[in-house]
């Protein structure tokens, strides 16, 4: 490298408001600058002798004293590990690092110092950086070589001059309003663009707040979740009017008019100045503040966060400021813990964009500290930015107008990280990225004035205090919420008004931040995502909301995703075709759920069983229905039906419908069944019709020939209950139905013993023309003494008609005892499907005659009765056979008379294995193990049988 300290980067780059209409860059010449250009800074390797640089001294005429802004190399791990041994385990981050680089800053401070001509101003500590000046009269040579030669230095960049407002002419092209007192001062500047009307909006939450309010939708956190207390936002600006009744600056000490840590002042080389007092060097500072954190008391709630403890910066005193002034702003706020800082102001662009590597590292380092950094994008439109907006590690904020379009003023651009960067880029920047990160309210936004009352204006300016505080929303709900965490949400849960994305595109970035969505899914991290879809295609456009009060557009591949409360949710998409369409979701806590979302609700239905081709009179038909989507359902015989319509009763899930009536639905989808039942004879057709969107849909079922009645399709060809048994016992009925018909019939058999209260006692078996089925079914009643009538009567399934088809009697006796089961003789083991036979002793322990069927039972059925007369005193012995089970097991067996029972179990095929009492003994298992390795029975049943004979128990009986 030569003596002579290169220009290698930006030049001519101005601070500047990002406010537009009222303000533009102004001209510098290559004489002041040392070139004309822009672009990325040079950067050679750091240390002694080989430094990166934007400026030299003798680039300037000396007319006067001139400030440069060295860098230094960033303190190391081992210097970091020192400063935070030497600072104690109390220390916080910021403290640990301001002594790291002060160790760090020694040599080149004496360096400087040492040098003629050339004075330290001040030592930074949120970046590794000195601000020198240089006496007008020294020589630029050898001051040029000492500042090369300074030790640790990386770089030199010229501490940036602020123009003041008055200034700057208006900026063309960009359809502006510039500033305006609300109501009353005139526009001025050029233009501005046709927007809806930015005036005060009530919210859904009934809250009258700006537009800029209510579209990033603090109210509804105010409502739900805080209002920012516990947040502190750092406002880095020209400046705030303390007075205003919308605005209430943070103190130490509220007695003291100098605002201990919520006031500063930072002159051009980033020295505070002392006893500074609030107040406003422009206006613009006073509108960002009331915008972060602002009251109602002009009626109209103007601050996002308006509980928040608000810190303001002057980094423009007098209308000037410099690279040095924002980054003591910056240092400060990050010193007195602001959760946030917010930056509406940047570096003039000239028309192309401008990356300044001085404001790197100050931004890296606060995030480091837990301290957010909002920053305007600019408003020289697409394709330029500047910095500090477009530094990769602060929240980049684009202005969008009342109707979420991008305003023509709005920076944005893809930023290549080497081109943009080179070296002086952190390691972890990608390869490329967008500028902006989000958007915001930024067209006619109405914020306080100075001395009272508000205003409106336009910029991205405007934008970047709505996303800050935001963050202050999002801090003062979860304090813990890291710097990644909130602005990844932030980011994530933003709504673009093209459909939902999580690639940020250089108008919009990824969207308006949404404050209620990005706590949610900071508390909760839940969503619901998935796809949109109708009739298979995807469904782009549509927008979705949640009942939790998250909203999104689907994308054009029908793509979504929103934060949601865990839980059964509700989806509610709005469709040109259907209306509003719902869904219910079950949100995991924690988890993404997907969901493929179809939007498709034509009415669908199928009629999925026939009508018979004939039927009796005064019989029914049931027939089912499949539908989707379904708002109505009527059904009416057809033009062409002999059938009268008065001769046809129609029910619908067993709730009755009239003829050619409605049943309403609410967009019903499943299954009902229709019972139609006619009288009189003829043919019969139906049609039904199903109302939905977007047309009924109309089907047709039979025809049917509806004939005289059937002589009755079944009959009981033998029937026995008791004769006489006591008064309070559970009778056996036994009864065998024949199929009379000629075709296949399925008997349904039921037992009353009133006529009214009906109980299926057997049957839905398929028979045969001619075949039988015999039913028995043991029967509890609450009959006084006397003769109880027995009915007998068989349905078909789906049908209301009952036959009677047959009538025993019992006698009821009012005496203390029947018969009793004295003895059996049941087989303990058994083969599958083999016979099962059992001797049953029984004696009549009454005073009265009886006359009873007893019954035996294996696993709850009864397999055989036998009818048994006996005297008082009298006892006899019946045999009863049965088929065993065909499932190896151990089943309850039971034998029994309408009064008394007696219960032994059965085991079926496991005589092998266990005793007689179905216990598990030493040579049962062994029999069990060898017909194991025999491959005879399975693992699992020899387990079983180990575990019986551990603990003794016998085998369960089911």
């Amino acid at each position: 490298m030569s003596s002579r300290i290169r220009v290698a980067s930006i030049v001519g780059a101005l601070l500047l408001l990002l406010i537009v209409g009222a303000l533009a860059p102004v001209a510098v010449s290559a004489a002041d600058t040392g070139a004309a250009g822009t672009g990325a800074a040079g950067a050679g390797a750091a240390g002694t002798g080989d430094v990166a640089v934007n400026v030299t001294v003798d680039d300037h005429d000396l007319d006067g004293p001139t400030t440069l802004f060295v860098r230094l190399a960033e303190p190391d791990d081992a210097a970091i590990e020192a400063a935070a041994t030497a600072s104690g385990p109390a220390a916080t981050t910021p403290e640990i690092r301001r002594a790291a680089v002060a160790d760090s800053q020694r040599a080149a401070v004496d360096h400087l110092e040492a040098t003629p001509h050339v004075t330290v101003d001040h030592a930074f500590w949120i970046t590794n950086a000195l601000v020198v000046t240089v006496d007008a009269d020294a020589d630029t040579d050898a001051v040029d070589a000492a500042l090369e030669a300074t030790p640790n230095a990386e770089a030199i960049h010229p501490n940036h001059e602020l123009a003041t407002l008055d200034d700057l002419p208006a900026v063309d092209g960009h359809g502006t309003d510039g500033v305006t007192t609300h109501a009353t001062s005139p526009v001025i500047g050029a233009a501005s663009p046709a927007v809806d009307t930015a005036g005060p909006t009530l919210d859904a939450d009934g809250v009258d707040a700006t537009y800029g309010v209510s579209m990033v939708n603090a109210p509804t956190v105010w409502e739900s979740r805080t209002r920012g207390s516990g947040a502190r936002v750092a406002v880095l600006d020209t400046g705030v009017d303390a007075d205003h009744p919308d605005i209430t600056l943070r103190s130490d000490d509220p007695d003291d008019p100098t605002y201990p840590g919520g006031w500063a002042e930072f002159d051009l080389d980033g020295s505070e100045v002392e006893g500074s007092e609030p107040r406003d060097s422009n206006g613009h500072g006073t509108h960002v503040s009331g915008t972060v954190a602002g009251g109602d008391a002009s009626g109209t709630a103007i601050g996002v966060a308006p509980e928040a403890e608000l810190m303001h910066g002057l980094v423009f005193p007098d209308g000037s400021a410099s690279t040095a002034s924002v980054i003591a702003g910056i240092e400060w706020a990050v010193a007195n813990d602001a959760d946030v800082v917010s930056m509406s102001l940047g570096l003039a662009t000239d028309d192309e964009s401008v990356y300044e590597p001085a404001f790197v590292e100050p931004i890296e380092n606060a995030r480091q500290a837990g301290t957010i950094v909002v920053a305007a994008a600019g408003n020289d439109g697409e394709n330029v930015t500047t910095s500090p907006g477009n530094v990769r590690s602060a929240v980049s904020v684009g202005a969008v107008d009342p109707d979420r379009e991008v305003a023509a003023f709005s920076s944005g651009e893809r930023v290549d990280t080497d081109d943009a960067w080179g070296s002086e880029a952190p390691a972890d920047w990608p390869d490329e990225y967008v500028v902006p990160g989000v958007s915001a309210p930024g067209v006619d936004v109405e914020s306080a004035a100075v001395g009272g009352g508000t205003r409106e204006a336009s910029g991205t300016s405007m934008a970047a205090p709505h996303v800050a505080g935001a963050l202050a929303l999002l801090r003062a709900d979860d304090p813990d919420l890291t710097e990644p965490a909130a602005t990844a949400v932030l980011r994530e849960t933003a709504v673009h008004p093209d459909g939902y994305t999580t690639d940020p595109d250089p108008r919009h970035g990824t969207g308006v931040v949404d404050v209620h969505a990005a706590a949610l899914a900071a508390e909760h991290g839940t969503w619901i995502e998935g796809t949109a879809t109708f009739d298979g295609d995807p469904a782009g456009g549509v927008r979705i909301d949640s009942d939790s009060g998250t909203t999104v557009t689907t994308a054009a591949d029908g793509s979504f995703a929103l934060p949601v409360e865990p839980g059964t949710r509700t989806l509610s998409a709005d469709t040109a075709t259907f209306g509003t369409v719902t869904e219910s979701v079950e949100a995991t806590a924690g988890d993404r759920t997907s969901v493929e979302l179809d939007l498709d609700r034509t009415v669908t239905a199928t009629v999925t069983t026939d009508q018979p081709d004939t039927l009796s009179s005064g019989d029914a038909m049931t027939l089912t229905v499949d539908v989707d989507h379904l708002d109505g359902y009527t059904v009416t015989p057809t033009d062409d039906s002999t059938v009268a319509a008065a001769n046809v009763s129609v029910t619908v899930d067993d709730e009755p419908l009239p003829v050619g009536e409605t049943r309403e639905f609410d967009r019903f989808s499943g299954t009902f069944s229709v019972t139609v039942t006619v009288d009189g004879e003829g043919e019969l057709s139906l049609e039904h019709v199903f109302d939905g969107s977007p047309d009924p849909v109309v089907r047709t079922t039979g025809p049917t020939t509806v004939v005289a009645p059937d002589t009755e399709a079944f009959s009981a060809t033998d029937t026995r209950v008791p004769d006489r048994i006591p008064v309070g016992g559970t009778p056996l009925v036994e009864t065998t139905i024949r199929n009379d018909d000629d075709v296949p019939r399925t008997p349904v058999v039921e037992w009353s013993s009133d006529g009214d209260d009906w109980t299926t006692i057997g049957g839905g078996t398929e028979l045969a023309p001619g075949e039988r089925l015999t039913v028995r079914e043991r029967v509890a009643h609450d009959e006084p003494p006397g003769t109880m009538t027995h009915r007998v009567a068989v349905t078909e399934p789906g049908t209301t008609d009952r036959t009677v088809v047959a009538t025993p009697t019992t006698e009821l006796v009012d005496a203390p005892a029947g018969l009793d089961v004295t003895e059996t003789n049941a087989s303990t083991h058994v083969a599958a499907g083999e016979t099962l036979t059992t001797d049953v002793t029984v004696e009549n322990a009454g005073g009265e005659p009886f006359d009873d069927l007893v019954w035996a039972e294996i696993d709850g059925s009864v397999y055989a009765a036998e009818r048994v007369e006996l005297s008082p005193g009298e006892s006899t012995t019946v045999t009863l056979s049965g088929v065993a089970p065909a499932d190896r097991g151990g089943y309850a067996h039971r034998v029994g008379t309408s009064t008394d029972s007696r219960e032994d179990p059965v085991y079926v095929d496991l005589s092998e294995y266990v005793t007689d009492d179905g216990h598990v003994r030493a040579n049962e298992l062994l029999n069990a193990a060898a017909d194991f390795r025999g491959g005879e029975i399975r693992s699992g049943l020899l387990l079983d049988l180990a575990a019986l004979f551990r603990s003794g128990d016998p085998f369960p009986v089911s």
